[in-house]
């Protein structure tokens, strides 16, 4: 680290200092003016530009670090500068980097970008002038609307310095970040207690850290996420040209080192991110985050996961819930997956509580994307006790869903088996729950292939008189096969397919028939007895075109018919005395346990 010192014939001199050696300096926080006023590195090193309007603020910050007993202080705009064709690139002009950086070292940039936030941490005294706040002015009305509040290397420069004066356009002190504490809170949503004490590691999730940099402006769009690598201290290399990917680059490297699922908690704020079907798990800006400040995380939580080239690895288990939804931005209405990520502090605690999440599509087997045309959501704890949940594990969600959302669900959903959404049947369990899209009502294949075989396991719960019916499907074989019972008949089998083990991976007809033989004995027809009747429901899949993802894809439907016969006949007697319907399945949308 290079640190100025005035000598006493009034020019300035650089020394740098490793380590422990550090001692103990002033630094400056201010808004850059044009590039030809502002003082170079090579100027320090020559004596040169003394006719610079930035030497004023050499002067005044050397003056203030006099007045509180420090040799030496540390100014971001002395700089050396090569405008090469090759290094154009690193002028970082309005942005504030090391003090006697030579830029032409794209490492020695990166150094000092990524020690930036310390720098100011360690400082005895930081110095904002506010070169547009005009002497005499009100500070209340006047002091949060300086462009040095706006600006986004300025963030870290307000939290990381334990203390913090502020200087007017006429270099007169007007208080200290202790004394306008509640007035910044109000104007950055920033808490009193950050502002004062600074970002503990974990004392405040990551949704909330990036909603105080929603409303900053960058000159390069790169440096909206280099000048907040020190808030989440993380630290990676600078790629100046690589432009909004800085930002994914960013949240990549948090993921690494924070395992804080509210990183996904962003709205789709802009027009363009309205219009998408899907959104990838990144948010694209932080603009995104700006309603993100309430949150905060669950304390009982803790879930690994990683970024991959397919997306977000979740490799611990995760609670999604199923909900309906019916809001007209959305083109399909239907039950989607709800992702809590947080708190939303806003309601406070108890019964006024409310959670945060992001509604997920199911694309394939372990595989999901963020829905693009909602909003995130904000539901009370009330609602979300009712809801259905669904625990999965090694699940993948989408980064860039641009290229996988165009063929992957449809290979998925090549040979499939359909619960349509009409009639008095709904879906209390589905196993596996791998293959089961609660919006679609389907079945999917276990691969891309139709071809390929697996096993599939579907349990429902009738309306029809309120009695329940397991159902067994095997579709690979033609015609295909169906066995049905009623669990309250069959408690063992019952048991033995929804067992824990076979939730997710499902059963094998094998190794079902070698603990129940009686199993290989059903067929696709129930008889319920009630009484001086009895119900016969039979099951069967026919090929039907149905909609799914926008598009008609064929699918095996599953249908059934209902008869009553008289108790005792396994047929009916006359068609007059029958009352015969053929139905789909599921008079609304499916639930699941």
């Amino acid at each position: 680290m290079r640190l100025l010192r005035r000598e006493d014939d009034g020019s300035f001199s650089l020394t740098e200092f490793m380590g422990l050696d550090t001692p103990l300096y002033a630094i400056l926080s201010h808004t850059w003016g044009a590039d030809s006023q502002e003082v170079t590195y090579q100027d320090i090193l020559q004596n040169t530009g003394h006719n610079k309007n930035g030497y004023k603020k050499i002067h005044f910050c050397a003056d203030q670090a006099e007045a509180n007993d420090l040799e030496y202080f540390w100014v971001d705009t002395c700089c050396r500068i090569r405008l090469t064709s090759l290094h154009e690139t690193l002028n970082l002009a309005n942005a504030s980097i090391d003090i006697a950086v030579d830029k032409s070292s794209s490492a020695e940039l990166t150094e000092s970008i990524n020690s930036m936030y310390q720098w100011y941490k360690t400082a005895g005294i930081c110095f904002v002038l506010l070169e547009d706040l005009v002497s005499g002015q009100p500070l209340d009305a006047c002091l949060t609307s300086c462009r040095w509040f706006s600006r986004g290397w300025t963030l870290q420069e307000l939290i990381a310095p334990h203390y913090v004066e502020f200087f007017n356009q006429s270099l007169q002190f007007v208080g200290t970040k202790r004394d306008h504490a509640e007035l910044i809170s109000a104007t950055t949503k920033i808490p009193p207690r950050i502002l004062l004490e600074g970002v503990e590691e974990k004392s405040i999730c990551v949704a909330a850290k990036m909603s105080w940099a929603a409303g900053r402006q960058t000159k390069r769009k790169e440096d909206a996420a280099y000048c907040l690598l020190g808030l989440f201290n993380v630290h990676m290399p600078l790629i100046y040209g690589e432009g909004d990917q800085a930002f994914q680059r960013l949240q990549e490297e948090i993921v690494k080192r924070h395992n804080d699922i509210t990183i996904f908690a962003w709205n789709p704020l802009e027009k363009g991110l309205h219009d998408r079907e899907y959104l990838g798990l990144f948010a694209p800006y932080p603009a995104n985050f700006a309603e993100s400040f309430a949150i905060r995380p669950f304390t009982d939580v803790f879930i690994e996961f990683s970024a991959t080239n397919k997306g977000v690895l979740f490799t611990s288990e995760i609670r999604l819930r199923t909900k309906f939804i019916t809001q007209p931005i959305i083109a399909h209405v239907g039950v989607f997956y709800l992702f809590c990520l947080g708190k939303d502090s806003q309601y406070g605690g108890s019964e006024r509580q409310r959670h945060t999440g992001i509604y997920l599509r199911k694309l394939g087997p372990r595989l999901y994307c963020r829905l693009g045309n909602v909003a995130m959501a904000s539901i009370p704890w009330k609602t979300i006790r009712g809801l259905s949940t669904l625990d999965v594990t090694a699940t993948h969600i989408l980064i860039d869903p641009t290229v996988a959302i165009t063929k992957v669900p449809f290979l998925y959903r090549m040979s499939s088996v359909h619960v349509p959404w009409r009639g008095p049947v709904r879906v209390d369990k589905a196993y596996p729950t791998t293959l089961w899209d609660h919006t679609d009502s389907l079945y999917m294949s276990a691969r891309f292939y139709g071809w390929t075989l697996h096993p599939v396991v579907l349990a429902l719960s009738v309306r029809v008189c309120n009695v329940p019916l397991v159902l067994l499907c095997d579709y690979k074989v033609e015609p295909p096969v169906l066995k049905a019972f009623q669990p309250l008949q069959r408690p063992r089998e019952t048991a033995l397919i929804f067992q824990e083990k076979y939730r997710e991976d499902g059963a094998s007809w094998q190794d079902l028939f070698l603990q129940s033989p009686s199993l290989e004995t059903l067929n696709d027809t129930v008889f319920i007895d009630q009484g001086t009747t009895s119900m016969r429901i039979r099951f069967t899949l026919e090929s039907k075109h149905i909609q799914v993802l926008y598009r008609k894809i064929t699918a095996k439907s599953l249908t059934f018919s209902i008869v009553h016969v008289p108790t005792g006949l396994d047929k009916p007697l006359s068609q007059s005395r029958l009352e015969t319907e053929r139905l789909g399945l599921g008079s609304s949308p499916t639930h699941m346990g």
